[in-house]
């Protein structure tokens, strides 16, 4: 068969066809170009030549991939992911080799070849549909396996970290240094509107609400470790953030979002630094709770027997929120009450008159030290209790 002819022809060119390809891959693709020399003119090439050698057969047998050519690409695909050499780069060189055969296939190709020169052009442009295909395939799925193990390793180490038990074996199958300051940042969510619709599965929506969430959280800079589920939980990251973190989050889960957070300047700190977090978020509302910040409130929170008696300092109000809502307001205005009064969208003299009844029914007045005081920290551990 002359189909036979022309690709032992181009058979006997491979040798020069494979260091052509490589050539190639340096001149165009980047990647290639900071490859060292050795390994270019070692196993790349012998990958080329196999490869044409493997196209060549099914030029010559007027046929696709076999499923034995197509694991070998899967395999090879394996290993370029491990290898770290960038999906784009590998299928570029794919299509690279297909040109080059292609020319060569022309160039060598007789008068009289015609006919199976349309041939081979039919076979190698379905050779490289199937090849391309399953590289990307194979590639993208192992890519999702390892970073589906990296993810297990570091929700491991978050796990053993915050419990403060050994976690050298992972860290360094992590390949992550926990020698070093972690802060905790301890997180509640919300609901997501779409969790209580009843045409959305709930189940879906609280998956997606949890995914935005880890993708700000992978933007954060340094080795960040994970320990969350869809009502929040505990990450550890080895730098400070800013009160904006909190908006950030907001706006990418589409939920309520409380932030406590601590400090750990030890691997042994992890476990009390990560409670203190936790304990912190109950605390938190626009913006992250810390200890410096929410001093206190977090003592306020402390379980004591003064406790019970301090929040029912408000139980006489416990049947009125607008006068709840009133000192509430009055205290955040810094007890003006002009600003308190347009806030509540009240005259002054009717801000005036709540106060003496919330005077009169808890027996603390706001224009005495000692009862000013008595009601802010009722009204604070009432709010953190």
């Amino acid at each position: 068969m002359r189909q036979t002819q022309l690709a032992a022809r181009v058979r006997r060119r491979v040798p020069v066809l494979a260091a052509e390809m490589v050539a190639t891959f340096v001149a165009d693709v980047p990647f290639y170009a900071r490859l060292p020399q050795e390994q270019l003119d070692g196993e790349i090439t012998a990958i080329c030549a196999d490869s044409l050698l493997a196209v060549l057969a099914a030029v010559q047998e007027q046929r696709g991939p076999t499923e034995a050519e197509l694991e070998t690409n899967r395999l090879s695909a394996i290993r370029r992911v491990h290898e770290a050499v960038p999906l784009e780069a590998l299928l570029a060189a794919y299509l690279i080799g297909g040109r080059l055969a292609w020319r060569e296939l022309v160039a060598q190709a007789r008068p009289d070849e015609t006919p199976e020169l349309l041939t081979a052009a039919d076979v190698l442009q379905l050779y490289i549909q199937r090849v391309t295909g399953v590289v990307t395939q194979t590639y993208l799925g192992e890519q999702q396996l390892i970073a589906g193990a990296q993810q297990d390793v570091r929700r491991d180490l978050a796990r053993a970290l915050l419990a403060g038990v050994d976690a050298d074996d992972l860290a360094a199958r992590a390949g992550i240094d926990v020698l070093r300051r972690w802060t905790l940042l301890a997180l509640r969510l919300g609901s997501h509107p779409d969790e209580g619709r009843r045409d959305t599965d709930a189940v879906v929506a609280s998956r997606r609400k949890l995914r935005r969430l880890h993708d700000v959280l992978d933007g954060l800079p340094g080795p960040v470790l994970p320990l969350l589920d869809t009502h929040g939980g505990v990450v550890l990251v080895p730098h400070d953030v800013d009160d904006g973190l909190v908006e950030q989050l907001r706006a990418a889960v589409g939920t309520s979002v409380h932030l406590g957070i601590a400090t750990a300047a030890t691997p042994a700190d992890v476990p009390a630094a990560g409670k203190l977090a936790e304990e912190l978020a109950g605390l938190a509302t626009g913006v992250p709770a810390r200890l410096e910040t929410h001093a206190l409130a977090y003592q306020l929170s402390r379980p004591s027997a003064a406790l019970a008696q301090l929040t029912g300092v408000l139980a006489p109000l416990d049947d009125k929120p607008d006068l709840l809502e009133t000192l509430r307001v009055f205290l955040a205005a810094n007890l003006d009450r002009r600003a308190a009064a347009a806030v509540l969208h009240v005259h002054p003299n009717t801000l005036d008159y709540r106060l003496r009844r919330i005077a009169a029914l808890t027996g603390h007045a706001c224009s005495d030290v000692t009862g000013l005081m008595a009601l802010a920290a009722a009204l604070e551990a009432r709010r953190a209790w």
